[in-house]
């Protein structure tokens, strides 16, 4: 009983991730579960024996799977078949810039499957090239010439070290685009990107100050300690859910109702 109870609170229910997926030629086996929480579950797959029908298909992959698992006897499959097709158009706004997710096929109505990026997580890394969050601002700001707003920047496990160094993104699960006129005036819809976008820089910003504060300038430092009016409702809002949400965790996964580890 307390497993077909906990299997709401997972994208995928008690289901576990295919054991094999075929992309672009490639026959893929699983090697482990990134992520599995109520939004959506993640997995790593490797090529099989690196061998395929096509010698350029990489050797990983990763398989995202939006929510399919129903809340209460309610339907939520149009939840993940919508969280996952905003995901895939923004990734194909920016897939040119070449640090983040390489989109290789859908996977499904909620699911699709990228290029996985070799490195570590932001946390993981004792050391970082004196220009790693100038480099990671410049690609911020590509996002941001596309109208694509990041959001999520304030997480430190969306910043990929990659092998070469060079600073990643992924997870643009809650990354949205903003059109040019999506006020009535052209003059509303800029501030309302301009706000969107200084919410992106401060959390880039605080994160420099948190992991590499030497190499902060005076103006970064102002910036990443100046909340924004959006900023402070945000907080407003958003952290008495997250206690409730965090002691609800700890409720459920006292009593054996999360089965999973990784839920985030």
């Amino acid at each position: 009983m307390k497993r077909v109870l906990g299997a709401q609170f997972y994208a995928c229910g008690a289901k576990e991730l295919p054991a094999e997926i075929r992309v672009n030629g490639g026959r893929y086996l699983f090697a482990r579960e990134l992520k599995h929480d109520f939004f959506a579950a993640t997995g790593l797959y490797q090529l099989n024996n690196g061998h395929s029908a096509n010698g350029d298909v990489p050797k990983k992959v990763v398989l995202k799977i939006s929510r399919q698992q129903n809340l209460l006897g309610l339907p939520m499959r149009w939840l993940g078949a919508g969280i996952c097709e905003r995901e895939i158009t923004n990734l194909k706004r920016v897939a040119d810039l070449g640090r983040v997710p390489q989109l290789l096929s859908g996977y499904g109505r909620c699911g699709m499957v990228y290029e996985y990026i070799e490195g570590q997580g932001l946390d993981q890394t004792q050391e970082l090239s004196e220009d790693f969050f100038e480099k990671l601002r410049r690609l911020l700001k590509e996002l941001h010439r596309r109208n694509v707003i990041y959001v999520d920047m304030n997480k430190r496990d969306n910043v990929i070290v990659g092998r070469d160094g060079e600073p990643y993104l992924i997870d643009f699960q809650i990354s949205v685009h903003v059109p040019q006129r999506i006020l009535i005036s052209r003059r509303l819809s800029d501030r309302l990107l301009e706000v969107l976008k200084m919410a992106d820089i401060y959390h880039l910003y605080k994160l420099k100050r948190k992991i590499q504060p030497q190499c902060l300038t005076e103006q970064e430092r102002i910036i990443s300690r100046k909340k924004t009016r959006l900023i402070k409702l945000h907080r407003l809002c958003a952290t008495p859910l997250r206690k409730l949400r965090r002691s609800v965790k700890r409720f459920l996964r006292g009593r054996g109702y999360l089965f999973r580890e990784r839920y985030d």
